[in-house]
């Protein structure tokens, strides 16, 4: 008898927490996956990544030491990879819309660099809040930079 109740207790909990394993699993593999991708991004650009965020299949890492910023998306297998050095940034904003949100970067050469950290055709729409937030976050992290840099300049 109670061999039976141990082996129906094993079952049942092998069944509820097994699919959550998958799922974690599975979830943590694409985020290792597009982690792997940024931090060899910063290796070719000869790069230390001091910081950097992943979320859905982008991220973002910056090099104190190198005062330069990479990007990495990766939908339907294309990646798309931007390196930025902060030393020729003239600002950066956030520009946001009910669709997209992304960081747009000025140069002092007046070219323009927009990272999508969001776009309601790849991500969950509901999480649209999040990613603004998360793009204020490096926004005002990058300006607080691109100020120093000017100060240090003159």
């Amino acid at each position: 008898m109670k061999t039976g109740e141990i082996i129906i207790g094993i079952v049942l909990t092998t069944s509820i927490f097994a699919p959550l394993f998958y799922l974690y699993f599975l979830s943590n593999r694409k985020k290792m996956k597009i982690e792997k991708a940024l931090k060899l991004l910063a290796k070719r650009h000869d790069m230390r990544l001091s910081e950097f965020e992943i979320w859905n299949q982008k991220g973002l890492g910056f090099d104190s030491s190198k005062r330069a910023l990479v990007y990495i998306s990766i939908l339907n297998d294309l990646p798309i990879e931007k390196h930025v050095n902060l030393l020729d940034v003239k600002s950066a904003k956030v520009v946001a819309n009910h669709d997209v949100v992304t960081i747009q970067i000025n140069t002092y050469s007046s070219d323009v660099i927009n990272l999508e950290i969001f776009n309601s055709l790849f991500d969950e729409p509901l999480n649209s809040r999040f990613h603004l937030l998360l793009a204020k976050k490096w926004v005002d992290y990058l300006n607080n930079l691109i100020k120093n840099n000017t100060q240090k300049a003159a």
